[in-house]
């Protein structure tokens, strides 16, 4: 005889606690340990060649953290919205297409960070037990925070022709170390080759070329660690509102917000701490 098939729902309804746990706690920080990697790595030895393998390497790692949060995101307004049981299910079966977070917002009308706020849906069952642990972290500023910053930040800087190079990055194809021996114009710098999105084109592909500037680096090295920060929060913030008896009983997690207590997320409840404590940006006034 054959087993009893178990209905998938069962299966995410299983799997739903402990693979957001574990991406909060380990895999969630992949990006950033990657990125640090290959950093230290250039730093050890920083000749040119290293620096424009490092160039590749953090621009893949910054894409990759779009495509995460953007996976993240989309599974858990599916949930709030009734369309899956589980955001697990969202997750494993996403499709890069349909997560690219300008696609993404489009799709679900998203105009506004103040949209997204309310289609994640985050504060529920957090509230009461979040202010006796931390009662110098505003919950709702935060997470209001973090939705501008996917909002505005994440979603302006992943372009499409940047999802599209990429694409290629990723499998390891049509990356070159200098796009100027392709295409006078553009700088000593890698550039990565993908398919022109002009039909009219004599040429059907294009150069996607990545600044190498010490300052451009930086900037995509703090991003993946933001980036990686806040998808990890919001799943952090998904787990303490949905699963407090797991937290309590499978992590010994009591009360449920000491979970970015810690030591895997120690740099995230930092991270948290200092979205609280920045000002908000002064009110644009007319100077007519």
């Amino acid at each position: 005889m054959s087993e009893p098939r178990i209905p998938h729902s069962s299966v995410h309804k299983g799997m739903d606690p402990l693979f957001f746990t574990d991406y909060a706690l380990f895999s969630g920080a992949f990006r950033h340990y990657v990125a640090k990697g290959i950093e230290i790595e250039y730093q050890r030895n920083p000749n040119d060649a290293h620096k424009r393998l490092f160039t590749i390497g953090l621009y893949r790692e910054e894409y990759a953290a779009y495509e995460d949060m953007g996976a993240i995101v989309e599974a858990f307004i599916r949930f709030r919205e009734g369309e899956i049981a589980y955001p697990v299910e969202g997750v494993l079966r996403y499709k890069d297409d349909k997560v690219v977070l300008e696609t993404l917002f489009a799709r679900r009308r998203i105009q506004s960070a103040d949209d997204l706020f309310t289609a994640l849906g985050m504060l529920q069952g957090i509230e009461a037990s979040w202010r006796s642990v931390y009662p110098n972290i505003d919950c709702e500023r935060v997470l209001r925070r973090m939705c501008r910053f996917i909002y505005i930040d994440c979603r302006t800087s992943q372009r499409l022709y940047g999802v599209a190079a990429y694409n290629r990055i990723k499998h390891g194809l049509a990356f070159v170390p200098n796009g100027q021996r392709y295409l006078h114009g553009l700088p000593n710098a890698p550039a990565v080759m993908i398919p022109s999105r002009e039909p009219q084109s004599p040429n059907p592909y294009a150069l996607w070329g990545l600044p190498m500037q010490d300052a451009v680096l930086e900037r995509r090295a703090r991003l993946i660690e933001f980036i990686q920060s806040t998808t990890r929060a919001l799943v952090g913030f998904y787990l303490i509102g949905r699963y407090p008896e797991f937290l309590r009983d499978d992590r010994k997690v009591d009360p449920p917000p000491t979970l970015f207590k810690l030591q895997p997320l120690v740099s995230v409840l930092e991270f948290l701490q200092q979205l609280n404590d920045k000002p908000e940006p002064e009110p644009q006034t007319d100077s007519h």
